[in-house]
């Protein structure tokens, strides 16, 4: 915090300078945290839309290679891995 020096004048147009620059101060913290917090939604939620971009990804190319094997390898691997 600066050293805030009374140097003659008004007593009171110095403290209400004060408290008014304090008082700016913490709203624009209060903004700069807001700005952060809009910011880390907004990448948690493209973070998760591209994790289920992938998994949706994922499961279309399992269904694909399950859709390949035989019936009875295909039975056996959904019941193994899919049916815990």
């Amino acid at each position: 915090m600066k050293n805030r020096v009374y140097n003659g004048g008004s007593f009171e147009s110095w403290i209400f300078r004060i408290s008014s620059n304090i008082f700016h101060d913490h709203l624009r913290g209060k903004q700069r945290h807001q700005k952060l917090l809009e910011f880390r939604k907004e990448h948690t939620e493209l973070e998760t839309a591209v994790e289920q971009k992938g998994e949706d990804e994922r499961l279309d190319r399992l269904q694909v290679h399950l859709k390949s094997l035989d019936a009875d390898t295909r039975e056996l691997i959904m019941l193994r891995f899919i049916r815990n």
